[in-house]
């Protein structure tokens, strides 16, 4: 589906900036399978609806996450905070913020366990690089564990660079994270696309920053698409702009 204007459609792109979570590595896949291993050992035999409890999980990721990225915590902070907050759903008394943290290790280690890349991903980068179309990440994680993420699955060789607030200055969506990573990278933003799944901090953050966005809507269901963004449902889905 194009959604794109007439001047911007018949501009061919050089390089792709991507997002990592749930657009390159399957996160929320990763995250589910961590967090009932973590549950059970929080809660053995647990009797709460799990599906009910990952929504509280998931929510929380975002809330703190979000505190995290306007600086009112550190990344180690936020995973306490969001132990603070669930461990009482269950009736558990998780203690002080060492403890917590060890308790967050079995969890993090439970996540990076299964962590893998889309089906669709190493074929897609392969038909970038014949086109000789460049690839570069630039995600709102942290440095440190998106590194790993990449280096863990393979793909780490794949891109020109990897990017995070740390090093462009501001998270997504504000534009300046979009702009200074064409800046770093040398690049044409009118000719650069940021492919990623959250239509408003990835395609309209990037589209609001002069880029092309495109939005991968991996999981559906099929909703409005703004004026001026692609969407896709698949890596290998390729825009005609590409």
């Amino acid at each position: 589906m194009t959604n794109l204007p007439a001047d911007r459609a018949a501009r061919r792109i050089g390089f792709v900036l991507f997002d990592l979570d749930d657009t390159l590595i399957d996160h929320r896949g990763a995250a589910t399978t961590a967090f009932r291993h973590a549950v059970g050992r929080w809660d053995p035999g647990s009797t709460h609806d799990l599906d009910v409890l990952l929504e509280l999980w998931e929510r929380l990721e975002r809330e703190e996450y979000d505190r995290y990225l306007s600086g009112a915590c550190t990344h180690a902070e936020q995973r306490v905070r969001r132990l603070e907050r669930f461990l009482p759903v269950l009736g558990v008394d998780g203690g002080d913020a060492d403890v917590l943290t060890a308790e967050f290790q079995h969890y993090l280690d439970a996540y990076v366990a299964a962590w893998a890349p889309f089906a669709d991903v190493t074929a897609s980068l392969d038909e970038l690089e014949v086109a000789g179309i460049g690839g570069a990440v630039l995600t709102n994680g942290d440095p440190r564990q998106q590194r790993l993420k990449l280096e863990r699955t393979g793909l780490v060789d794949r891109f020109d660079r990897i990017l995070t607030p740390t090093e462009v200055g501001a998270p997504k969506p504000r534009p300046e994270a979009f702009a200074t990573a064409c800046t770093m990278l040398g690049l044409d933003p009118e000719r650069t696309a940021y492919v990623g799944d959250n239509l408003e901090v990835d395609a309209l953050g990037a589209a609001a920053a002069g880029l092309i966005g495109i939005w991968l809507d991996r999981f559906g269901p099929d909703g409005m698409v703004p004026a001026g963004i692609e969407r896709i449902t698949s890596l290998t889905a390729r825009p005609a702009l590409l």
